[in-house]
């Protein structure tokens, strides 16, 4: 089993196992992927990993706490394992920086095809992807 978990806006997400179907999990590791909120998990029907995560751009000046949500811009993302073990991702951003929610949610839809959702304007993008190499 594999979970992938955030831990703060500005903090790296990581990744534990468990090979007892739940009742111990490794130590977090580094993901590599870069700070990321909202994780969501899926696997793809030919065996690779997906990932969403949205990701807020880091202002300088302000403080953190007198942002306003309005002016706070995030990008979606999407993290593909090539071989399944959930170690070694690549990263591509479907949207980039705007004044958008980024809690994603993904579907595959057909083969080497993903249906991404994300926020409260229900955003919707078609992100075809690369056949798994053999």
């Amino acid at each position: 089993m594999l979970a992938v978990m955030r831990t703060g806006h500005y903090s790296p997400m990581v990744a534990s196992w468990s090979s007892d179907k739940g009742k111990t999990w490794s130590p977090p590791a580094d993901m590599g992927l870069g700070p990321g909120v909202d994780p969501y998990l899926l696997r793809l029907t030919d065996g690779r990993l997906a990932v969403a995560y949205g990701q807020l751009v880091q202002r300088s000046g302000a403080k953190k706490e007198h942002w306003r949500q309005e002016d706070q811009r995030r990008r979606c993302q999407l993290a593909i394992n090539a071989d399944g073990t959930g170690k070694g991702w690549a990263a591509t951003t479907v949207a980039d920086y705007a004044p958008r929610m980024a809690y994603p949610t993904i579907f595959q839809v057909e083969p080497n095809v993903i249906l991404y959702q994300s926020g409260e304007c229900l955003e919707l993008w078609r992100v075809e992807l690369k056949p798994k190499s053999l």
